[in-house]
C-alpha cells in the first residue's frame, strides 16, 4: 500500500480533523477506520439482478429450476498492515491463517447454460502476526471473513461433464471477537472456474477454484514519525478458495 507525505502544518491540520485526540487517538488497533460503503453495491448488485430479469422473462425463468449446492473447501491468503504503529519499522503485518471454509449456492437457471448465482461462503480463521512461510504467527483474535455476491455462472461446454466460469459482485464482512477490533464491510468481487459432472439427472458434483478481491479502504488513517504524519492510500487484499460440493436441481 502506498503512503502520502505532508508537510507538518498540512499534517497537524489533516490529524486533528481525523483524530482530534492526536495520534493517541489513532492507536486502537482496528480492521477499519470508518463505517462500510455500501451504497455503490446495492447499487450495483440490484442493477445487475433487474438486469437479468428484464432480459429474462419470468415465466421463462419459473419455467426452469433452481439449483442449490453446498461445499466444503479450503480458504488460503489475505494480508492486512498495521497502520497505527508510529514508526515504519515498527508496523506489523497480519495474516489471515489458512483455514476450512464453507459455501452455498443458490443458483436460477436463465437458458441451458447460464445461471443466475447467487453465493455465500464464510471462512472461520484467525487473524496472525509474523506469520510466514510454513511458520504460524502469533494469534491476534479469532475472525469470521464471509462473501455475499450476486453474478452469473455459466458452463461454457454442454455434456454430462461440463466446465463453467463464474463471477460475481458483493460485500466481504470481516467479524472479529478480540476487544479492539472493529468488524467492518467491504466491496468485494470474486472469479471461479470450475467443473460440473452429472451424478443424477437432479444431482451433480461442482468442483470448483474461486479467486476474491476486496477493497481495502482506510484515507482517514493517519500515523505520525519524527518526520511528520502519513496517509494510507487505497489497496486490495486477495484471497482463494478450493472447494467441493454437491449440487441438487429441482
Amino acid at each position: 500500500m502506498n503512503t502520502k507525505k505532508y508537510t507538518p502544518r498540512a499534517a497537524e491540520a489533516r490529524l486533528h480533523r481525523a483524530y482530534p485526540g492526536g495520534c493517541e487517538a489513532s492507536k486502537t488497533p482496528q480492521l477499519s477506520s470508518h463505517p462500510p460503503r455500501l451504497s455503490g453495491v446495492v447499487w450495483l448488485v440490484s442493477g445487475l439482478l433487474a438486469t437479468s430479469l428484464v432480459w429474462f422473462s419470468p415465466s421463462e425463468v419459473l419455467a426452469d429450476s433452481v439449483e442449490i449446492g453446498g461445499f466444503v473447501g479450503t480458504r488460503f491468503g489475505g494480508s492486512l498492515k498495521d497502520l497505527d504503529a508510529p514508526q515504519a519499522e515498527q508496523k506489523v503485518d497480519m495474516e489471515i491463517a489458512d483455514s476450512q471454509s464453507l459455501a452455498l449456492s443458490v443458483d436460477v437457471v436463465l437458458t441451458p447454460q447460464l445461471y443466475l448465482e447467487l453465493w455465500l461462503s464464510q471462512q472461520q480463521t484467525q487473524l496472525e502476526s509474523g506469520a510466514g512461510f510454513l511458520v504460524s504467527g502469533e494469534s491476534l483474535t479469532d475472525l469470521n471473513v464471509t462473501y455475499y455476491q450476486l453474478g452469473l455462472n455459466w458452463e461454457f461446454l454442454p455434456g454430462q461433464t461440463r466446465p463453467y466460469l463464474a463471477g460475481g459482485l458483493g460485500v466481504a464482512q470481516f467479524d472479529a471477537s478480540a476487544p479492539g477490533f472493529a468488524n467492518d464491510s467491504r466491496f468485494a468481487f470474486s472469479l471461479a472456474l470450475g467443473l460440473k459432472q452429472d451424478l443424477l439427472d437432479t444431482l451433480a458434483l461442482r468442483i470448483e477454484g474461486r479467486l476474491y478481491s476486496t477493497s481495502i479502504e482506510s484515507t482517514s488513517e493517519v500515523y505520525c514519525d519524527a518526520w511528520g504524519c502519513y496517509e494510507q492510500q487505497n489497496g486490495s487484499m486477495a484471497q482463494f478458495e478450493f472447494l467441493a460440493g454437491l449440487a441438487f436441481r429441482f
